[in-house]
């Protein structure tokens, strides 16, 4: 299930909610706004994703009140939330703390550097994996292939070490730093490779080789064949 909470403008009479199944999310409410300006935009749909809007008239709670809503193919679903007057560094967990937790990896707006050259600047996004023991980083990025970031050792990976909103290592001659905007585990060793010639298209479904992106999942996942997310 995933639910995407929305920044919207000054102006807006209403924020919209959805929750749903990752691949068919319903919009299912919405909420009379406080005066609270965000970022540009109303609703906040992630693109190839075909929305299926419930009457607006069929769910309008109160804020700081429980509601409880179907929603199609998940079932009953009980709802309350509060108004922010600040956009988190997290979205969906504002009340994060800056230490990571056990068996946490937490990769926020990073920031890979190569020598004195950015490689790439991810900026605005995050993705965490809580529970794993094996949790691991992949990143993609147009013209570098993947990289791979673990918490656990594996085959053909080099050893790094993690500082305080930082990962370094050496890599095929070149030593790297990746930045983040906040720490990321517990673990004070990582492990990385890198594949050149990955090409993310033939490992992920749907997936575009000249968008970038990254997630955290655990190691095992990440080295499957198909990787699915």
């Amino acid at each position: 299930m995933t639910v995407e909470p929305c920044a919207f403008t000054e102006d807006a009479e209403f924020v919209w909610l959805q929750v749903g199944p990752k691949k068919t999310p319903t919009i299912i409410w919405e909420l009379p706004t406080v005066g609270f300006a965000g970022a540009e935009g109303r609703i906040c749909a992630p693109k190839r994703v075909q929305y299926r809007i419930v009457p607006a008239h069929s769910n309008k709670p109160e804020p700081g009140n429980k509601q409880e809503i179907s929603v199609p193919g998940l079932g009953d679903v009980e709802l309350t939330g509060e108004y922010l007057d600040y956009m988190p560094a997290l979205r969906v967990r504002p009340e994060e703390p800056l230490d990571p937790q056990k068996n946490e990896f937490r990769i926020v707006s990073p920031v890979l550097i190569r020598g004195n050259e950015v490689v790439f600047n991810l900026g605005g996004s995050d993705s965490t994996d809580s529970g794993d023991p094996d949790a691991a980083l992949m990143i993609y990025f147009p013209g570098e292939g993947r990289y791979l970031i673990s918490t656990v050792p594996f085959e053909g990976a080099v050893d790094g070490k993690v500082e305080l909103g930082q990962i370094k290592f050496r890599l095929e001659g070149q030593n790297y730093v990746l930045l983040t905007a906040m720490p990321t585990t517990r673990s004070e060793h990582i492990w990385v490779a890198h594949d050149p010639r990955y090409k993310l298209s033939q490992h992920m479904e749907g997936a575009s080789d000249s968008r970038d992106m990254f997630m955290v999942r655990s190691l095992s996942r990440l080295l499957e064949e198909q990787i699915h997310h």
